[in-house]
């Protein structure tokens, strides 16, 4: 063979490798075009999926917003009907002693919310202090630590904080009725003995 041939099988061979190279280019092109489209194509598909979790989301927010308000509009409503009752006396004193008895059973502390600080005074004004005592201060002490429940039983989902508090409540809507009405607490009218 003479270089002549050589050159002109090496040069046969490059133009089909060139041919091959460009073909496969081409194919490695559409391919790649493509798998982008479909990838552009699940982006925005995952976008709308996104949008509408966002949407839902919003509507939940707005759902658990409108339950909490109704929640503490009910709470509130047996609240107001309670202190009514106790500052008409329909609830007497003996009632919210036997209430306060039953309060005396106090849960046990687990996390951040409801603390020992909480436990402790919450013993000491369910247990300890003589409900004749009490003062708005003490109702106030009452409020906050029933609060802390409710962010413990959220979290925590505790049954019975949530048991626990609902009675708490009841007890606090008493004694407020009962402090206005002056049948305890500092400015509490004394029987007259005659």
């Amino acid at each position: 063979m003479d270089v002549t041939s050589v050159a002109t099988v090496i040069g046969s061979i490059t133009a089909v490798i060139a041919i091959i190279t460009t073909l496969l280019w081409d194919r490695v092109n559409r391919v790649e075009e493509r798998v982008e489209a479909r990838l552009n194509n699940l982006e925005n598909r995952l976008g709308n999926i996104e949008n509408r979790l966002g949407s839902v989301e919003k509507r939940l927010t707005g759902i658990e917003g409108a339950i909490r308000l109704l929640s503490n509009s009910v709470e509130g409503f047996g609240n107001a009907l309670i202190d009514v009752l106790a500052i008409k006396n329909v609830i007497s004193d003996a009632e919210a002693l036997a209430l306060k008895r039953v309060l005396s059973t106090i849960p046990m502390v687990r996390t951040k919310y409801y603390t020992e600080e909480d436990y402790k005074k919450l013993r000491y004004l369910i247990v300890e202090k003589p409900y004749e005592e009490y003062t708005w201060e003490d109702i106030q002490t009452l409020r906050e630590i029933a609060e802390h429940m409710y962010l413990e039983a959220l979290e925590t989902g505790r049954r019975d904080l949530i048991e626990y508090r609902a009675k708490l409540l009841v007890f606090i809507a008493i004694a407020e009725g009962h402090l206005m009405a002056g049948l305890i607490g500092p400015n509490r009218k004394r029987e007259r003995k005659e």
